[in-house]
């Protein structure tokens, strides 16, 4: 807790979140080349300082295949902005020639599939994923594409903001299309023909309702019957060219998309897929490039997300080596002793939390007695992974060169892809983890019935191994709770505690349960961040519900451990007080209304306010805090 960032003229019952973090607020200005500030983006700052000065120790000798071989010439090399203005759009040149020579649908689809490859976008998106009926397993799965204004809004809803958004769009596929010898008088009908490409397939993707229940979303099915349900569609040459093995079994999220989008296949010229082609590869890939293509992709995402200006090419790079080789600068900043001892510290707070959990389920008012042992046996079960994974992987036969950045990461993509294909034929390691350990973040796994808390977010304002208990409680104890409470809310109760697809819910718990979540929902949608646009309470439901029973978890927790150990004023708050002030200046931030608006049609979570107000004002004890008896009937869950 920052007793400096309080707003005491504020009367905390009010405003709790302007309360906390109001002179902040008035202060802090937003980077030009951010989106936003807030206090993870600080953290993050701060830990991608340590990992830059330790890329810069590493040895440039280091052996080939090493961590610090891999780790230090892929992020040399990818800083090197000459060695990128030199090589302009050569390291490109075979790629785009063979796209040039398509001439079929087919040989599209395999065009596709070794995009895919790389990791780029196009068309629809291919992943490996634990199969949802099996946790034992891998499986391939077949989504919908990225786009390239990140999300489908904009093409389908014609406001003046998504006009502008478009014309950008068009200008700079004509950009970079020009600047790669396209043909001047082809530029014109080529762009428009892209556009067409992606609205159709936000289009196609536009069915909000899938993405709610796991059980409507995937269906397994073999490529045989992929090949029925999608005519006319060469699925074995993407698969030919997307690599071995041949996948045995296929989990598709929306079939009705790729059903579109194969009617989108034959029904648009093939030199307009070819036009497609390269635009994905170059722009997917600009950011790799020259400055010449960097520029054009930086200033249409900071069109879609309200940025200033560009970020620097070093924080790009870094960026970068974090997703191609995120394991690998995690296994070196281990041996740095970074966050040495934070998991010791934290790990009875953990337990303590979830002793909160465990005692709050068996005394839970809406579930049924045999939903309630279930929970309970889940929770039992649930695994807590702290700091840095049990393994490290072997990336040894990885190869990243000096001769170019865009290269060394269309390889790292590749090699990842291509491990992931490997191990579908594998039993799942259930220690592993989908972020890197360094990450500010943290997650719970519902296939692995697994809470990940990487060595990352083991530092203030998350958690101070040597700070106030009541601070450390109300901020990184509100996140473990809001983890663990994933678990059991209206999506984890469809996995079991072995994270199968396995609904143990009766449906008196369902519609218990229903009637809670609608209050949320109606409260959450009474909020207006922007003009004439509201919080959708729908889309942050289970956010909302996993914010209000994290913190008061937490909270019980935290009684626990004051009876235990008692409690004293510090900074003139009782200790009940500074919880909540904890909690509520761990989410403070300033977003720009660009980033604000994308958030409110497609992020889970409530503006960080809401999270804030929205959650102390249907919990009791805080009311109480603050000498304060609640205006009315408050709303909860657990």
């Amino acid at each position: 807790m920052s007793p400096v960032f309080i707003d005491r003229s504020v009367n905390p019952v009010a405003d709790f979140y302007r309360f906390c973090n109001g002179r902040w607020l008035d202060q802090v200005q937003i980077p030009a080349s951010e989106t936003q500030i807030s206090a993870t983006a600080l953290a993050r700052m701060r830990t991608a300082f340590v990992v830059n000065r330790m890329i810069a120790s590493l040895d440039t000798a280091a052996a080939p295949g090493s961590p610090e071989q891999l780790v230090g010439d892929f992020y040399r090399v990818g800083a090197n902005a000459n060695l990128a203005e030199s090589a302009g759009i050569r390291p490109l040149e075979s790629e785009l020639k063979r796209i040039d020579e398509v001439e079929s649908t087919r040989g599209v689809m395999a065009e596709l599939g070794r995009l895919h490859r790389w990791d780029l976008f196009g068309g629809f998106s291919v992943h490996t994923q634990i199969d949802l009926r099996d946790s034992r397993k891998r499986i391939l799965s077949l989504q919908q594409s990225s786009l390239s204004l990140l999300s489908p809004e904009p093409y389908l809803h014609r406001g003046s903001r998504s006009i502008e958004l478009l014309a950008r769009l068009k200008t700079t596929i004509g950009e970079i299309l020009g600047s790669i010898g396209e043909p001047d008088g082809a530029i014109e009908s080529d762009s428009a023909d892209i556009l067409k490409i992606e609205e159709g397939l936000a289009e196609a993707g536009h069915h909000s309702d899938q993405t709610i229940n796991p059980a409507l979303q995937s269906r397994t099915i073999v490529l045989a019957e992929l090949g029925n349900d999608v005519p006319k569609t060469d699925w074995w040459a993407y698969f030919d060219r997307l690599g071995d093995p041949l996948p045995k079994r296929i989990a598709v999220d929306d079939i009705d998309y790729l059903k579109r989008f194969g009617e989108l296949l034959n029904q648009v010229p093939v030199a307009s897929w070819r036009a497609y082609l390269k635009w994905v590869l170059v722009y997917g890939c600009s950011p790799y490039l020259s400055e010449r293509y960097a520029s054009k992709s930086n200033a249409l995402i900071q069109a879609v997300r309200g940025q200033q200006q560009a970020g620097s090419r070093e924080e790009g790079v870094l960026a970068q080596t974090d997703i191609c080789l995120g394991s690998e600068v995690g296994y070196l900043l281990a041996r740095t002793g970074y966050a040495d001892g934070a998991k010791e510290k934290i790990l009875p707070l953990v337990n303590a939390v979830k002793r909160a959990l465990k005692e709050t389920i068996g005394m839970s008012a809406w579930l049924s007695p045999g939903a309630k042992a279930k929970a309970l046996d889940k929770l039992e079960r649930l695994q807590v992974s702290v700091g840095f994974p049990e393994h490290w992987r072997n990336s040894s036969s990885l190869v990243i060169k000096q001769d170019s950045y865009v290269q060394n990461v269309l390889r790292a993509h590749e090699f990842s892809f291509q491990r992931r294909l490997d191990e579908l034929d594998r039993p799942v390691d259930r220690s592993s983890w989908f972020i890197s350990p360094y990450r500010v973040d943290a997650y719970y796994s519902k296939s692995l019935n697994m809470i990940v808390l990487p060595a990352g977010i083991l530092q203030p304002p998350f958690f101070d191994p040597d700070g106030d208990p009541a601070a450390n409680f109300g901020a990184i104890g509100s996140v473990i709770g809001h983890e663990f409470t994933h678990a059991f809310d209206d999506e984890g109760r469809r996995f079991d505690a072995d994270g199968n697809l396995n609904d143990w819910w009766s449906r008196t718990d369902e519609v218990r349960f229903k009637r809670y979540e609608d209050g949320i929902v109606s409260q959450f949608e009474a909020y207006n961040p922007l003009e004439n646009t509201k919080v959708d309470g729908r889309l942050t439901l289970a956010e909302n519900i996993a914010d209000l029973g994290g913190v008061k978890v937490a909270f019980k927790a935290y009684q626990a451990y004051e009876a235990a150990n008692g409690s004293h004023k510090q900074d003139g708050f009782t200790g009940n007080q500074r919880f909540f002030i904890s909690f509520g200046q761990l989410l403070r931030s300033k977003i720009r209304p660009e980033t604000m608006r994308f958030g409110l049609e497609n992020d889970s979570h409530a503006p960080p306010r809401f999270r804030v107000n929205g959650v102390v004002q249907n919990i009791p004890e805080f009311w109480k805090a603050f000498n304060v008896d609640p205006p009315g009937p408050v709303l909860t869950i657990w």
